[in-house]
């Protein structure tokens, strides 16, 4: 007899975000509304600053700091 196996059937979400265009050169206030983050922009979040280091968009709970390390680096 085998265990069982569940394998759960997943299906891609439909939800549309609204896009904000990107911010202009030089350091700007990280927003979460859907906003194109380039790789290189820089925002301030919380007093600090940081870099973009993956092109994105932004979206709540995507701030910047230690659980976005792949699209964000703090610089200083």
């Amino acid at each position: 007899m085998q265990p069982f196996q569940f394998v759960p059937q997943i299906t891609p979400a439909t939800t549309r975000r609204k896009t904000s265009s990107r911010p202009p050169s030089g350091s700007t206030t990280w927003s979460s509304n859907g906003v194109q983050y380039k790789t290189n922009d820089i925002v301030l979040y919380e007093g600090k600053q940081f870099q973009c280091i993956a092109d994105h968009t932004s979206f709540p709970g995507a701030e910047p700091g230690i659980l976005t390390w792949a699209w964000w680096k703090s610089i200083n």
